[in-house]
């Protein structure tokens, strides 16, 4: 368009019949042209800017309108802002003064965190790049201080003080005698132990007159089994309180084998009573004059007494008779120790806590009377027991492989003794 007008405007500045080649004519009808399309073009552009003007000035009007709505949110949200700053300032104001704030239905910080707990953390666990976490509490939270007070547990102290742990623990107390502790033991090799028990005799030995043939005598014998078992037990724990209880794992063992030497003792207790077998005979009712003539019915059957065994309430009753009725030591083979130990005919009469009879005495040869192990004491610790490995637990286990052996019956007195001061 411009190269057009340029070269309209030479043609038109050109001399007549020169240079340009229009003639008068050609170039009035060519500037009548030239005027039309000017004013055309004029036209055009005052709409086309008009038009323009118009969406600029649409765009300025909404921006306009929306600062405006902006710009009143804004000194609202700055209105209740200041709103509650001076509310805040009077507060603590008022704290300052003395004066009582009204915290109704008020949280503390802390209350208001524990409350939104869960959200919280669900909220932290989800945060990353471009994806942030934020959250609003529910209802007034209260910031303000507490008011200066002297520090005593009740008022500044939130949980347990300092606590001091026993380097010992209060555990209940073992037996302080036991039954494998007087007698002796042997050592089986299967569970299955064999004694010959002599059992009868035909016959007798005699005196030979010249010419006439010896007396003859013979020996019967019975196999006697001992069929050993297991004394045992188990306790299963976890790992976390072995964790939260160190001293458990020193403890639990002797637990363990306080529970298993009461079960042993017991068990060996009614084992040998029932097969007691030895003279009870006596017509005395003195419990010391009682004893005596037990222990003479053991020695005269050419047993031994190695020992006598009762309860510590029947042992007191003989040493509360030794004392009342004035006896000296010595006095009819009876000797009692400022400790309160006796001994009768020169045997020991012992107090154990596993004779459960208060007026029974158990009155023992040690050549006849044995204890039979397979297997020797032990404690194990074990995680592979039931579902101890995948539950974190593991167990604790105390066996014994053993029995006990009254080889002779006949060996073993069990007898009542005494009168009414030791029932």
């Amino acid at each position: 368009m411009k190269l057009l007008f340029i070269s309209l405007f030479m043609y038109d500045a050109a001399p007549e019949g020169k240079g340009g080649g229009f003639t008068t004519e050609e170039k009035t009808e060519l500037k009548s042209a030239i005027g039309d399309l000017q004013t055309a073009m004029e036209t055009k552009s005052k709409d086309f800017i008009k038009t323009e003007l118009a969406e600029q000035l649409k765009t300025v009007n909404e921006a306009n309108q929306k600062f405006t709505k902006w710009q009143g949110e804004k000194d609202a949200a700055d209105g209740e802002n200041q709103k509650a700053l001076d509310k805040l300032i009077t507060d603590l104001k008022a704290l300052n003064d003395g004066k009582k704030i009204e915290r109704k239905n008020a949280k503390t910080l802390g209350e208001a965190i524990a409350e939104k707990g869960q959200e919280i953390m669900d909220g932290v666990k989800g945060v990353k790049k471009g994806k942030p976490f934020s959250m609003t509490f529910d209802g007034p939270i209260d910031m303000s201080e507490k008011a200066v007070a002297d520090m005593t547990l009740a008022n500044s102290l939130t949980g347990d003080s300092v606590v001091t742990y026993n380097q010992r623990q209060a555990i209940l107390p073992a037996q302080k005698t036991n039954f494998r502790d007087l007698i002796p033991a042997v050592h089986s090799e299967t569970g299955l132990y064999v004694t010959y028990k002599e059992s009868g005799t035909q016959g007798a030995i005699g005196l030979q007159t010249e010419g006439s043939g010896k007396s003859q005598i013979d020996y019967d014998f019975t196999e006697v089994q001992t069929v050993n078992k297991f004394i045992a037990g188990f306790a299963r724990f976890s790992r976390q309180i072995t964790k939260s209880l160190p001293w458990l794992q020193n403890t639990l063992p002797r637990l363990l084998m306080r529970d298993f030497f009461m079960k042993e003792n017991r068990y060996f207790y009614d084992q040998v009573v029932t097969a007691a077998t030895g003279s009870t005979t006596t017509v005395e009712t003195d419990d010391v004059k009682q004893l005596i003539d037990l222990i003479a019915n053991q020695n005269q059957a050419n047993f031994s007494a190695s020992y006598g065994l009762l309860s510590f309430k029947a042992m007191a009753a003989l040493n509360k008779l030794l004392y009342t009725n004035g006896y000296y030591q010595g006095s009819g083979g009876v000797l009692s120790q400022q400790d309160g130990s006796i001994r009768i005919s020169g045997v020991p009469i012992l107090p154990v806590s596993w004779v459960p009879s208060n007026d029974k005495v158990l009155i023992i040869d040690n050549d006849y009377i044995e204890r039979v192990e397979v297997e020797g004491l032990s404690i194990a610790f074990s995680e592979e027991d039931a579902n101890n490995f995948t539950e974190n637990k593991i167990t604790a286990r105390i066996e014994c492989y053993e029995e006990i052996n009254p080889m002779l019956p006949a060996s073993i007195i069990w007898a009542d003794f005494g009168n009414s001061s030791t029932s």
